[in-house]
């Protein structure tokens, strides 16, 4: 597998979200060894500690006092600086089987895909007891192998929390939608706009695991004229033709 880099946007709000990132963290960075960290903190000040002394891992902290987490721009900012062709979009929280994560890169490789997820969709959010069993153990079989109680994040067909990119392909095609604030429709809107643009994501047979954290006002719809904003723009996107999405994609500005 090439290298790759995971760019990991995060704002600690609670311990449960520091503990997820330290542990997501070592898991892959042991795992594969030819992955780079980039993990950008934003906050009004820094929370982020603990993780491991790596020269593979870089870590950004930005001043932000806003309350809501802006995620997509942070995001776009990380793919201005990764070196690497491929980069890993991927949630403090997320963690699945590593050999799914080498088998999105390989169709990015082989393909003339623009993004790929290390799943199909099954995205399953796990209780805080076997979380905390995993963060302690660093072993996936508590995850993947126990009986547990468990729900689906978005039914069958979630498409958040993890996605690999060939980053210039996904440039081209807008990189992430900065109308995007906060918590939204921004994971299906990225998947719909590719599909539309005629390069509909590749998905890895596979499943993969949300840790268990506090949810606060970047896990949900808590600001409504926020949530309408964002549901207005996500329609917009779903209603264009190809021709037209790409022309506003084209005005764009972060993608300059």
């Amino acid at each position: 597998m090439q290298e790759i880099t995971f760019i990991i946007p995060v704002r600690i709000d609670s311990d449960c979200r520091l503990r997820n990132l330290r542990s997501v963290v070592g898991y892959l960075l042991s795992a594969i060894d030819n992955a780079r960290f980039l993990i950008v903190e934003a906050d009004s000040s820094s929370r982020l500690t603990g993780l491991p002394d790596n020269e593979r891992i870089r870590t950004f902290f930005i001043k932000d006092d806003k309350p809501i987490f802006h995620r997509t721009r942070y995001v776009n900012n990380m793919f201005r600086i990764a070196d690497t062709r491929i980069a890993a979009v991927w949630d403090a929280d997320a963690i699945g089987e590593i050999d799914n994560i080498r088998k999105a890169v390989g169709l990015l490789e082989k393909t003339d895909a623009v993004m790929a997820y290390p799943y199909n969709g099954i995205f399953w959010s796990v209780g805080q007891w076997h979380s905390e069993i995993f963060c302690d153990k660093m072993d996936l079989d508590v995850l993947t192998k126990y009986p547990q109680p468990r729900s689906l994040m978005c039914g069958y067909h979630s498409v958040g929390g993890a996605f690999l990119v060939d980053i210039e392909r996904y440039r081209i095609r807008g990189w992430e939608n900065e109308n995007f604030i906060g918590w939204g429709p921004e994971d299906s809107e990225r998947y719909a706009r590719l599909e539309i643009l005629g390069k509909k994501p590749l998905k890895v047979d596979a499943e993969l695991y949300h840790l268990h954290h506090p949810r606060g006002i970047n896990s949900g719809s808590i600001e409504p004229m926020l949530a309408f904003s964002t549901k207005k723009e996500y329609a917009k996107v779903c209603s264009m033709s190809p021709d037209q999405l790409r022309e506003y994609v084209s005005q764009w500005e972060w993608t300059k």
